[in-house]
């Protein structure tokens, strides 16, 4: 330790080196700085500094595990997902790309602005969760969305283009848009977004969706076993997430306050608003906005928390992933109100005119010709031929199994 004479009384202390210990209780995750201050045994100060330091996870190796584990698990069920892709609906969609551009537009340009913004809105001061919010909003659909979909009565076959097609592309536009806005948000902090890393990750996660795919062009019957395991192995990855995954990441609810709150809400709330408000601007049909609102509202965040647990070192890793992590508990909250309230909505209107269809699932304009409404006596009477909506896979598609019969 060097240290400059401030005054007569300071006793020089070039090339000395001073000893000691202290006893530090760190309460939270995240960095801090120590001021140190020297006294000579006259009490006068000698020499002065700060030194910074993290506080990481004891345990942090349980949620390395996890990550690994629902990483192992990303790959297979984008590698079921692409074996399960229904090359009908693809190929319907160079000859309609109307919905799913509207649904590509909302989730990889919308979401990332608004997800901006609220970062900037909410997290001022806070770099590492703007950059996890931000990531949030980036991240290709999936989850559940096509479960959501089907309650309320949205465009089941849009709903599954849309995901596969954001989880091809994703590939691109998360590095890119990492690669855009990356230095903004990080802008003043001494830390350097390892570009390369995520885009290496990325990659790692999608290619195993175009593997899937090239396969079952080569072996057509494999696309039968992949949907028959698909719905089963999603609902396992939620089973896992809501249970190790929730175990895992426990440190976030210390970090809970109404900015990680309200990220969590508003986030997919807004996703939903602004997807509905985009589409109906450009007049969809009804169910192909629903489609349209759900798949830009609900993202994969899973991906958004693997990219950042393996690319950022400790703390700034776990910091980034508390948004994500929010996200994932409360974006059932808004839709869950939706399907109440679009359930309540048809109850009484069903009160009113007994004769009325059912609104859930796929809407009828979509159904196959085999499906048919019969105008006898002033009533609409169904057929009797069931005929159920062809349903391909998603990333996490839990309404494979589902079936629409009229």
């Amino acid at each position: 330790m060097q240290c400059t004479p401030e005054n007569d009384n300071l006793v020089a202390c070039s090339n000395v080196t001073y000893y000691g210990e202290v006893n530090i209780t760190a309460l939270y995750l995240g960095f801090s700085n120590l001021h140190v201050v020297l006294y000579d045994e006259n009490n006068q100060t000698v020499a002065e500094g700060v030194m910074e330091m993290a506080v990481v996870l004891r345990d942090q190796n349980i949620t390395l595990i996890y990550t690994y584990i629902s990483s192992a698990l990303a790959i297979i069920a984008y590698f079921i997902m692409g074996a399960s892709v229904d090359f009908k609906i693809i190929k319907g969609i160079t000859k309609k790309p109307v919905g799913p551009a509207i649904g590509a537009i909302s989730q990889f340009v919308i979401m990332p602005m608004i997800s901006f913004g609220l970062g900037v809105l909410l997290f001022p001061n806070e770099p590492y969760l703007r950059l996890g919010l931000f990531l949030s909003g980036s991240c290709p659909g999936g989850g559940s969305s096509n479960m959501w979909t089907y309650l309320l009565g949205g465009s089941l076959d849009l709903s599954i283009s849309m995901t596969t097609i954001s989880t091809i592309f994703s590939f691109g536009t998360v590095p890119l848009w990492v690669l855009l806005l990356g230095p903004v948000i990080m802008k003043g902090v001494d830390f350097v977004i390892p570009y390369s890393d995520i885009a290496i990750t990325s990659a790692t996660l999608i290619l195993p969706c175009l593997i899937g795919m090239v396969v079952q062009y080569f072996i057509p019957r494999i696309n039968v076993y992949a949907k028959k395991v698909l719905t089963g192995f999603a609902l396992f990855n939620l089973a896992l997430l809501f249970s190790f995954g929730t175990y895992a990441y426990r440190y976030i609810f210390y970090f809970f306050n109404w900015q990680v709150v309200g990220a969590g809400l508003l986030l997919p709330t807004l996703g939903f608003t602004g997807g509905l408000i985009f589409a109906l601007i450009l007049r969809q049909p009804v169910a192909s906005a629903i489609a349209i609102s759900v798949e830009t509202g609900v993202q994969n965040v899973v991906i958004a928390i693997i990219i950042l647990q393996l690319t950022l070192s400790s703390p700034n890793g776990e910091l980034s992933a508390i948004i994500p992590a929010s996200c994932t508990l409360f974006f059932p909250l808004p839709l869950a109100l939706w399907l109440l309230t679009k359930t309540i909505y048809d109850r009484v209107k069903r009160s009113r005119n007994p004769d009325l269809p059912s609104s859930s699932g796929t809407d009828l304009k979509e159904l196959p010709n085999g499906v048919k409404d019969i105008e006898k006596n002033g009533k609409m009477e169904k057929s009797t031929t069931k005929v159920p909506v062809s349903t391909g896979g998603g990333v996490d598609n839990l309404a494979a199994d589902l079936k629409d019969e009229v």
